[in-house]
Parts: structure tokens; C-alpha cells; sequence
């Protein structure tokens, strides 16, 4: 019983050992590469050729270059949020998270750390794309074309707050997962969420809708990468607070589900 004891300590990781072990399974996983792939893609070729394409022509158009560069950032939620489901529900398809629960009895750090590793990859991944819409959209824009200036502490807003939106839409596809334990459950969860339930609020008297609907987690988003938010939206400081109760109910109910249920 001693040696079995001992043998079975000695594979449990450390503190800083868990975030490795998480990135070691997320950096491995063929689909991991393949949604940030497409995250890029789907950021970058629609905000450049938006870039590209505008005609200094159109009399009284004026460019807005933040605007562009951020224009598919909200339809990447989708698939980033996906790739966070698949990660943590995946594991309980394949039966791998027994030997993660064997390596990490104590489930709350290696929760933290089944979060924080696709979130951080997500921010890195949107804050890049971002950029490169900014820089390279540039230098395809029209040289007569009129632009908007946002001003340098505006860009840097909506630049950190576009990474941020994605990582926490990433850390509520990781909860998803590992509450409803299916990648395809968590994924249409989320999607009828973010894309179904906007398309009903219109069914509501007009006065819930209007007080409804700033708080969707779509609109919250869009507020906080936005120079300036939607007619009726909230403002990117409140916007950001209901992103991160969104983040904390989903997160803290998954932290839940962990400690109460097995594998």
C-alpha cells in the first residue's frame, strides 16, 4: 500500500506543473491549432479587404480603420468559445480526465489552469489579428481616402478589450464543457445563445426588450470592442462588468460541477 501510495504521489504535478501539463494537452490537440487558424481568418482577410476596398470616390465616406480592423472580432467568439468546449468536454470523452484528476486531486487549480491556458492563446491570438488589421490595413487604404482618428488611448482600449472578449468567451466555452460534458451540447448552447436568442428578443414588449438586451453577452461584447458602443448599448466600463459575471457564474458553476461530481 506504501509503494502504491508513493508511485502515485510522485506523478501529481506541482503548482507550476498543472499550467504545463495543460498547455502540453492543448498545444498537442490537432484542433487546438485549427480554430486559431481559423480565428485568424476569419479576423484578418474580412477586416483587410474591408481595408482594401474602400473608394475614396464615395463622396462623404469616412474610413474608420479601429472599425475595420475589429469588424469580425464578434463572430470569432463563436469559434473560440468552440474550441474551448471541445478542449474540456473532450476530455471527458475520452476518458482522459481520470488520468487528469489522478495527476491533480486538488480540481480547483487544474480548472484555473484548463482555462487560462486556451484564454490566454485566444487574447495572444485576437490582440495579433488585431494589429495586423491595423498595420497592414493601412497600408492598403486609399493614400485620399478620409479616416477617422480614435486617438492612440483608444486603440489601446479596444485592442486589449477585443483579446479580452475572446478569452472570455474562451473560459465560458471551457465551463460549458465541462458542465454539460458533451462538445456538441456546449457548442449549440452557446451558439443558440449568442445567435438564436438576440433574433427572439424582439417578441418581448419593447420596454423588456430595451432593458434586456445591452446584457446579452453579444451586445456586451460589442460594446467593449467598439469606439463607441451601439445606439442603446451600454458603455465599454458596464459592458465589461456583465462579461465578467457571465465569466464568474459559468466559471464558478463548472468549479462546482468539478468538485461535487466525478469523472
Amino acid at each position: 500500500m506504501t509503494a502504491q501510495a508513493t508511485t502515485t504521489s510522485q506523478h501529481r504535478l506541482t503548482f507550476v506543473g498543472v499550467p504545463w501539463s495543460e498547455w502540453t494537452k492543448f498545444s498537442s490537440l490537432r484542433s487546438s491549432w485549427i480554430t486559431l487558424a481559423v480565428t485568424v481568418l476569419v479576423i484578418v482577410v474580412p477586416g483587410l479587404l474591408v481595408a482594401a476596398t474602400r473608394d475614396p470616390a464615395n463622396s462623404g465616406e469616412i474610413y474608420d480603420p479601429l472599425g475595420s480592423a475589429t469588424v469580425m472580432v464578434a463572430l470569432a467568439a463563436l469559434i473560440v468559445a468552440a474550441m474551448g468546449a471541445l478542449l474540456s468536454a473532450g476530455e471527458y470523452s475520452t476518458g482522459m480526465i481520470r488520468s487528469t484528476l489522478t495527476a491533480i486531486p486538488t480540481r480547483l487549480p487544474m480548472l484555473l489552469a484548463k482555462i487560462l491556458v486556451p484564454a490566454g492563446a485566444a487574447f495572444l491570438t485576437t490582440i495579433v489579428c488585431v494589429l495586423i488589421n491595423l498595420v497592414v490595413g493601412d497600408l492598403l487604404t486609399d493614400p485620399d481616402l478620409v479616416r477617422s482618428d480614435a486617438g492612440a488611448a483608444t486603440i489601446l482600449r479596444v485592442l486589449i478589450c477585443s483579446g479580452l472578449y475572446l478569452a472570455a468567451v474562451t473560459m465560458i466555452g471551457v465551463s460549458l464543457g465541462i458542465l454539460i460534458r458533451s462538445s456538441a451540447g456546449a457548442i449549440s448552447i452557446f451558439a443558440g445563445f449568442l445567435l438564436i436568442l438576440p433574433q427572439l428578443l424582439p417578441a418581448l414588449p419593447q420596454a423588456v426588450e430595451e432593458t434586456v438586451k445591452p446584457y446579452h453577452l453579444g451586445a456586451a461584447g460589442l460594446s467593449v470592442i467598439s469606439e463607441q458602443p451601439p445606439e442603446g448599448h451600454l458603455a465599454p466600463g458596464p459592458a465589461g462588468a456583465v462579461l465578467a459575471v457571465y465569466v464568474v457564474v459559468l466559471v464558478g458553476s463548472a468549479a462546482l460541477r468539478l468538485a461535487k461530481t466525478d469523472a
